[in-house]
């Protein structure tokens, strides 16, 4: 395989990988919003009155933080 060749195929095996960890990190970022939502409005109309209503959505949207955390540091090895 000649140097150009072998150039092409490097620039083609890092393009793919960076459009798949691309479309991965999108995905979790979409969950982590549709979970957020979810959440909030569970925590808005759902049943649990007071201070779960309040600290609910709080405690959830950490949750969800941390787990994008984890998962952007997996994305970057």
């Amino acid at each position: 395989m000649d140097e150009e060749a072998r150039e092409q195929a490097l620039l083609t095996a890092l393009t793919t990988e960076h459009v798949v960890l691309q479309t991965s990190r999108s995905t979790i970022i979409a969950e982590l919003l549709l979970g957020l939502g979810v959440t909030l409005l569970t925590g808005l109309w759902g049943p649990a009155p007071g201070p779960a209503t309040a600290i609910g959505p709080v405690v959830a949207f950490a949750t969800q933080i941390d787990y994008l955390n984890r998962i952007s540091v997996t994305l970057n090895r």
